[in-house]
């Protein structure tokens, strides 16, 4: 049964690492609204790629399949060691290739960092200004909601106050995720930021908690994993030795929880609930 977690049940750790969206920011987004792919297409255009929206989103879908399939090769050499099943591809990556490799294409006379578009790599072109630009407008477009949950930066700044380090584990994209935690203020908040495109590898693979660990000397002794999701995070926790708090912002039915936690393979000696979601419960 899921549970609250009570007054005297909650210990303060040493070091706490965080989920970010749906643990501490609130977000919706929608890629699929034609809005979005409409207006993308006019950027695509003024720089010489000619797309119907449909044709971009399906061109978009379509690369990050590509990209997947070719970090994954990619992986296998960097790390052979590591059994490493979950990719996490640059998505700046994707948006350059709708560019440089687009199949209808017309004289332009844009250019970006002062060369001409016809002339720009996809590895250069994923590096610019430009590409900073068109994926944070692609997520402001296809942003509905974005805000801390209410008890989020007092919780955070209360922690802090007590001593405590603070993480974040999240799997993002950094080009736009970095720019929602200044917004947001929660980045002020922070000791560390792991994002997962930084690293190209996402949650529940354990060695991307275990490079931060290692990166910041964290004793997983005294040490939690806070989040909303059973697989990415409670997971992630248990497989790396960590215990885990489970804030159930999604307002999951006790039914939900206890599927999740047994398709997780996670238990209540392993991780707290705190069935409203709401951060103030890890403060006494």
């Amino acid at each position: 049964m899921a549970r609250n977690m009570k007054k005297n049940s909650i210990k303060i750790y040493n070091t706490y690492i965080f989920d970010l969206y749906g643990t501490l920011l609130d977000i919706k987004t929608d890629e699929n609204k034609s809005e979005l792919w409409q207006y993308m297409a006019g950027i695509y255009a003024a720089f010489g790629a000619d797309y119907t929206p449909k044709e971009l989103h399906s061109a978009y879908i379509e690369l990050c399949k590509e990209e997947d399939i070719h970090l994954r090769k990619i992986l296998k050499i960097w790390h052979p060691e590591i059994d490493l099943k979950y990719p996490e591809i640059l998505l700046e990556r994707v948006f350059a290739r709708l560019l440089v490799e687009a199949k209808n294409l017309h004289e332009t006379a844009a250019r970006i960092n002062g060369n001409p578009v016809k002339l720009m790599s996809v590895d250069d072109l994923a590096q610019s200004e430009w590409c900073h630009m068109i994926s944070n407008t692609f997520r402001i477009i296809s942003r509905e909601r974005l805000k801390c949950y209410p008890n989020t930066i007092s919780t955070l700044k209360a922690l802090r106050e007590k001593g405590c380090k603070l993480y974040l584990l999240s799997n993002a994209q950094e080009i736009f995720t970095r720019t929602e935690l200044e917004m947001t203020g929660i980045v002020s908040c922070l000791d560390g930021i792991y994002i997962s495109s930084d690293k190209q590898i996402k949650k529940p693979q354990p060695e991307f908690m275990e490079w931060l660990l290692q990166e910041y000397n964290i004793d997983r002794k005294s040490a939690v994993m806070v989040g909303n999701e059973m697989m990415c995070d409670m997971g992630i926790a248990a497989a790396c030795g960590l215990p885990g708090i489970f804030l159930n912002t999604f307002e999951w039915t006790d039914e939900k929880i206890a599927e999740e936690m047994k398709n997780t393979g996670v238990t209540t000696d392993t991780i707290q609930i705190v069935k409203d979601g709401d951060i103030k419960h890890l403060l006494p």
